[in-house]
This record gives C-alpha cells, structure tokens and sequence, in this order.
C-alpha cells in the first residue's frame, strides 16, 4: 500500500485536540477541500497534532503527515515546515494533487498564528451536498475500489444520499464493509450493505 493509501486508511492524528493552544485551518474554495488544525504544545515544543479534514485522499493524506511532521519540533520549525517536505515524505505528489499539501501546511502555519483562538476572519469554503456526495463518490470509487481489489474482496458503489446521509453499496466480504464504515464516518455518513 502506498505511503499515501496507508495515511489516508490507517490515520493516527485524525481527531480533535479540546484544549487544543493553536487552532487554524484553510480551505480550497476550487475543490472545497478544508483542513483544521489543533495544536497542544509545552515549552515551545509541538507535544500533540490532530485535524480536520473535509477532502480527497490526497488532502487527508497532506494533513495526516503535516501533522505528523509537526510533533516534536519546536513551534518555529514546525512553522517552517514546506509543502516540500510534505509531499516528499509522502513519496512525492503528482502535480495536480501539489495543491492539497500546500493547503495542509497554510492549515498549520494559520493555527500557529492564532495561539488560544480561533481565526475569527478566516471563512471556510462552505460546501454543497452534491459537492459531498461528489468528494464521498471519489474516495469510494478511486481508492476504496483498488484497496478491495488488493485483498480478492469486491465493492461498488449504489448510490449516495446525501440529505439522507447515507451511502449504499454492495461488497462481498466483511474487511472492505468495515473499512468502507471507518471512512464513512469522517464524513458523518451511515453505510447500507447489499
């Protein structure tokens, strides 16, 4: 599985932080991706990263590994931490998924800036149903289809009801139903097996 896949499936800083010291995020008005950072440091020390995300595997991934990256360096060299080092400890990015590590990194270099607050001027995309249900069609389509595949289990995709909050597809065995229910829940949708 690739770096990517594997911080996209297997996340471990997904979440919130409650009394998080910094939190900012940033957003792509284009894709209407969004990534929310919470900080908890000690002693100028980054102690504890966790995020957001609303987005593509790709963005998910950025975050997952932003992050990562960001835990155990003191707050100015987490604030110099690039798009670069991102996307090249994730294996490099291709060039139209560049902006997605950029976006992780404006995430955290806004949560850095607004210590104890969040940033009250910054206004996330807002995102539309269908604008769901399309990111939700992509993950599960592109990525949740190639990792079945990969372990001689099938998926396809029904349909999505996104006023419903529903996603039904049919699988034939029991690890791609979990792991379709596991991502579905980023997103606050309830899965339907056929």
């Amino acid at each position: 599985m690739s770096t990517i896949r594997e911080k996209f499936f297997h996340p471990n800083h997904f979440g919130t932080i409650q009394d998080a010291d910094y939190i900012g995020e940033a957003g792509n008005k284009l894709c209407g991706d969004t990534i929310k950072f919470f900080i908890k440091e000690k002693d100028g020390v980054v102690t504890n990263a966790k995020f957001q995300n609303l987005g593509c595997m790709y963005s998910f991934a950025c975050a997952e590994q932003t992050a990562e990256d960001c835990i155990g360096k003191t707050l100015q060299e987490a604030q110099d931490l690039t798009s670069d080092d991102i996307a090249n400890h994730l294996g490099g990015l291709v060039d139209s998924k560049e902006h997605c590590a950029i976006m992780a990194i404006n995430a955290l270099r806004n949560a850095l800036e607004n210590k104890g607050v969040e940033d009250t001027n910054y206004k996330p995309p807002t995102i539309s149903d269908y604008q769901l249900k399309i990111i939700i069609s992509k993950v599960l389509d592109e990525f949740v289809a190639a990792e079945a595949k990969s372990i001689g289990e099938s998926f396809s995709l029904v349909s999505i009801d996104a006023i419903g909050k529903t996603v039904t597809v049919k699988v034939s065995g029991r690890r791609i139903a979990k792991l379709v229910s596991d991502l579905l829940k980023r997103y606050e949708f309830k899965l339907i097996v056929r």
